[in-house]
């Protein structure tokens, strides 16, 4: 019944358009705890990326928006260069937007980026999981579609 569960509100969260109100039907929050990988992956087989933010204040419009801030995946990694955040689409960082992705221990496998609970962004590695002496939620919620 759990799974069945699971299946139904991952359906409906994919089928609900999330989004600031001036930007109607452009992000999906998708809540599923898939890979960073994985996520981007499936992103793309919907015709969309991982959702992208081009200042603070577009991330923060966005979260308001969502009923419960949680940690969902986003299309910003490292993962090339080290400490080099990009966006999927190659477009660096603003240093603005830093945030808490370089901050603490595991950075060289942390390198993929999820919003916080805060509204700000964090860095996992890959998996999702949370690293050891980090608080917060142990397992990324799902991950954030973005259709241009």
């Amino acid at each position: 019944m759990k799974i069945l569960s699971l299946a139904i509100s991952v359906l409906i969260l994919a089928s609900c358009s999330t989004t600031p109100s001036n930007d109607t039907g452009r992000y999906r929050l998708v809540n599923a705890p898939v890979s960073w990988t994985q996520a981007k992956i499936l992103a793309e087989q919907n015709g969309a990326h991982l959702a992208t933010f081009s200042s603070r204040e577009e991330l923060q419009l966005f979260m308001s928006t969502i009923p419960d801030r949680g940690v969902y995946w986003i299309g910003l990694s490292d993962e090339d260069e080290e400490g080099v955040w990009r966006w999927v689409d190659g477009t660096p960082l603003i240093p603005e937007m830093q945030s808490n992705l370089e901050l603490g221990g595991f950075r060289g496998v942390r390198d993929y980026a999820h919003t916080t609970l805060q509204g700000q962004l964090g860095s996992r590695a890959d998996s999702g999981v949370l690293p050891r002496g980090f608080n917060g939620k142990p397992q990324v919620d799902g991950y954030i579609m973005e259709f241009d």
